[in-house]
């Protein structure tokens, strides 16, 4: 008996509305072209997608999904024996993932008020398409418990590294902030002690300009009334022995 290997590649598109599902078998002697399913229960045509909905019973327990789910539910709500407020139809659950939007990570039915795991609800559609991925491979895609990794647990050490991220950037922001401050606060005391030297050099100039202009007036006024009879010769012919004689008033030649 000769043994193939087989691999099987698989791709699932879990959407907000609508997911799907793609595959590939590949292998030593193994080789196929990318697959999609399209022969979804309850559909009115093949198509890639099917609608991503599922259906709880009272008990809490999937019953219905995909293109089935709201089929159902509208059924169960016109039947005369069935309290359909016992029953529970999630869509668009998928956008709960949001940390802003789910916090606290419970899926709450705005129908019916009745609260879920967001995490299971989510399993469980994934388990459904899982089971028809093994349907039609005729691969066994069960992962035994212990090889599971705790989502949970997981997450929440995400949700912890990222925290830390935050805090050391806020840190370092934080510290950042401070070297710049303190950067702009001794460049502003510097431009002040520039300012201040500058207008004390202005207030030196203007006393400067202010004594000259006194020293020139003060010139001014000396070299109006200066005396320049000891600069001319005495005239001999003149008695006074002045060059304009202030006696006579007679011009010296």
């Amino acid at each position: 008996m000769v043994h193939i290997a087989r691999t099987i590649t698989i791709a699932v598109d879990f959407g907000t509305s609508r997911s799907g599902f793609a595959y590939i078998n590949h292998g030593e002697d193994v080789k196929s072209d990318i697959k999609t399913y399209k022969n979804w229960d309850g559909a009115a045509v093949p198509y890639d997608k099917n609608l991503t909905q599922i259906l709880y019973n009272p008990d809490g327990e999937p019953i219905s999904f995909g293109y089935n789910a709201p089929k159902e539910y509208s059924e169960l709500i016109y039947h005369p024996s069935c309290d359909i407020s016992q029953y529970t139809l999630f869509k668009y659950f998928k956008m709960q993932l949001q940390k802003k939007t789910n916090p606290d990570g419970i899926l709450r039915n705005e129908v019916t008020g009745r609260e879920f795991d967001l995490v299971e609800v989510i399993a469980d559609y994934l388990v459904y398409i899982r089971k028809i991925i093994e349907k039609i491979t005729g691969i066994d895609l069960t992962i035994h418990k212990e090889n599971v990794p705790d989502l949970k647990k997981k997450l929440k050490e995400h949700e912890t590294g990222i925290q830390e991220l935050k805090e050391q950037h806020k840190t370092q922001l934080e510290e950042q902030m401070d070297q710049y401050e303190t950067q702009l606060e001794e460049q502003l005391n510097q431009y002040q002690e520039q300012l201040e030297e500058e207008r004390a050099y202005k207030t030196k100039l203007e006393e400067q300009i202010e004594s000259m202009g006194k020293n020139i007036q003060s010139l001014s006024s000396k070299l109006a009334n200066y005396e320049f009879d000891s600069l001319v010769k005495p005239n001999k012919r003149c008695s006074c022995d002045c060059s304009i004689c202030k006696g006579c008033q007679k011009p010296v030649f």
